[in-house]
């Protein structure tokens, strides 16, 4: 029997020596998570039944503390052990439902708190009718009437549920025990197993050794042939370059700038393009291009003009007989089908541009072959960095107005005040608020206050420059932060902005909701603070005051002095 067998049947005894293992480890978990719930079910019945003997204890306590002393708050301290008592009784009885012997002491417990509710009812009446015949009443004892038999049964469910933990608590152990002793046995022939494994294979090392002498000139010979095809390598060294360069890529516009200094060099004697699909899906644009083409093409047009577009495959297939030719290519592209070729950019099957190339004469298969690995290693970064893109922009973008939000102004701001520092200019920031919003919202529904956000967001971004930071703070709380622009300047496109959203016709599918207004507060740098806590802070309190001065109106913080 030949190594492979030998190591064949070795794997085939371990694995069915873990399979055992683990379905007898499966068994054996399953024993013991059952064991361990029952240790649970043994320690919460007890606390439920201590819970009702401490509720019964606070009854005759708190009514010894009416009669005696007549403080008011006994009643409630009464009433609250009252109920207590018989949540926690409800409790003992669903949880010792699965146990006769305990069920009818529960049943007995359950007639014992009814009596003895109803006699610290009595008690409460009479207290609450003469306080003088109840202080006799407890002077009697009264309130001690059944507490001995209630007392009993109590330790004799405590004693009934003890005795179960105990047994539980042994049965866990055990399967406890079991357990590691499964774990200690498989461990152990797994060792043993491997052991022979590598003693198997060390024997068959040895017998290889001999035949190491004759194997090195078959090396030497083979080194000599790898020589020769070091020179075909080139292809696949540039690939592997413009591939590290494509991932160090942080924007597409860097990726476009790799592939424009790559794909002449890779793709050499040849001209191309790339282009990619536009953002509505109808257009496919030029994104880079190199080279003089051999076969005039279109610089834009629409993507099923191309035909590895539209079949997701490389075209012209390779040694087919081509028959329809890509519409973005002109009347040359007919005569001379061996010339081009285009290769769909695509990711997670759906193509989003083309890697297009054409020669002098016809592309052989080193070209095709190095035409399809740089699409492939183009679509894979262009991908990437797209997703890259939009989770950038969903992570800075609030979804419903399109503005940026809390988490982009966090970080700008800072940015942007340390640029203030250092040019020696202004910097105000505006806290707008829609006044009455949330009952608007309560009045029109959520559907129409997300209607008027968006509205609002669109006014904002329209009023404010290109520079400005537009965000929605929170809510219907928005933050304008106005680069260079002092706090005279702020009043003024603070009053602006008031007066273009007090301008917005509010409406919502076809319905006309009113109009609405808004509260702003400012604060400017330097005069109002140098940190962005600081701006935010007294824009926050400016817009406090004008919302308390009467709304729709704007405010300026103070001037710290």
């Amino acid at each position: 029997m030949d190594l492979r067998a030998r190591l064949a049947l070795l794997f085939l005894a371990a694995g069915l020596l873990l399979g055992l293992s683990n379905v007898l480890l499966y068994r054996s978990n399953d024993r013991l998570v059952e064991d361990m719930r029952w240790v649970m079910h043994s320690h919460l019945v007890r606390k439920e039944i201590g819970a009702v003997e401490l509720a019964a204890h606070d009854m005759s306590a708190s009514m010894r503390d009416l009669v005696l002393t007549r403080r008011e708050n006994a009643v409630n301290e009464y009433v609250d052990a009252r109920e207590r008592m018989h949540v926690s009784v409800e409790r003992v009885k669903q949880l010792v439902a699965d146990h006769r012997a305990q069920g009818d002491n529960v049943q007995k417990l359950i007639a014992l708190a009814a009596t003895r509710r109803e006699t610290m009812d009595r008690l409460l009446h009479t207290q609450q009718r003469d306080p003088a015949a109840a202080l006799s009443l407890i002077n009697q004892g009264s309130d001690r009437e059944g507490i001995a038999d209630f007392t009993a049964l109590i330790q004799a469910m405590h004693e009934i549920e003890g005795n179960l933990l105990g047994e539980r608590e042994s049965a866990t152990r055990a399967s406890v025990a079991r357990t590691q002793l499964l774990l200690v046995v498989a461990a152990v022939t797994a060792i043993a197993l491997l052991g022979l494994c590598l003693i198997l294979v060390w024997r068959e090392q040895r017998r290889r050794q001999i035949t190491e002498a004759s194997l090195r000139e078959a090396a030497i010979a083979l080194e000599a042939a790898l020589t020769e095809s070091r020179g075909l390598s080139s292809a696949l060294r540039q690939l592997g370059e413009m591939a590290e360069m494509l991932q160090s890529c942080q924007s597409i516009s860097e990726a476009y700038a790799v592939a424009r200094a790559t794909l002449p060099a890779l793709l050499g004697g040849s001209a191309g393009t790339v282009q990619t699909i536009n953002a509505s899906q109808n257009l496919v644009e030029t994104a880079l291009e190199w080279g003089e083409p051999a076969i005039a093409r279109e610089t834009l047009f629409a993507p099923e003009a191309c035909l590895a577009i539209r079949r997701g495959q490389p075209y012209p297939p390779a040694g087919a007989q081509v028959v329809l030719h890509c519409q973005h290519l002109h009347d040359s592209a007919a005569a001379s089908p061996a010339q081009y070729l285009c290769v769909p950019l695509s990711a997670q099957g759906a193509a989003f541009g083309i890697l297009h190339v054409s020669c002098a004469g016809p592309i052989d298969a080193s070209l095709r072959r190095d035409c399809i690995a740089a699409a492939e290693q183009l679509s894979l970064s262009l991908a990437n960095l797209r997703l890259q893109d939009s989770l950038r922009t969903q992570s800075i973008r609030d979804p419903l107005t399109g503005l940026f939000n809390r988490r982009y102004l966090e970080a700008s701001l800072p940015r942007e005040l340390q640029r203030a520092e250092r040019r020696q200019s202004d910097l105000s920031v505006l806290m707008l608020d829609i006044d009455h919003f949330k009952r608007f919202n309560d009045t029109q529904g959520h559907d129409a206050g997300d209607a008027l956000l968006a509205q609002v967001g669109v006014v904002l971004a329209q009023v404010a420059r290109s520079e400005d930071i537009v965000c929605r703070y929170g809510g219907e709380e928005f933050t304008l932060v106005l680069l260079d622009t002092d706090l005279d300047q702020a009043l003024g496109r603070a009053e602006q902005v008031r007066r273009a959203i007090a301008a917005i016709d509010v409406s919502h599918r076809r319905v006309h909701l009113g109009r609405v207004t808004c509260s702003i507060g400012l604060a400017s740098y330097p005069p109002h603070g140098n940190t962005p806590a600081d701006l935010i802070a007294r824009a926050d309190r400016a817009l406090y005051l004008a919302k308390e001065s009467g709304r729709d109106r704007v405010e300026a913080a103070r001037a710290v002095v």
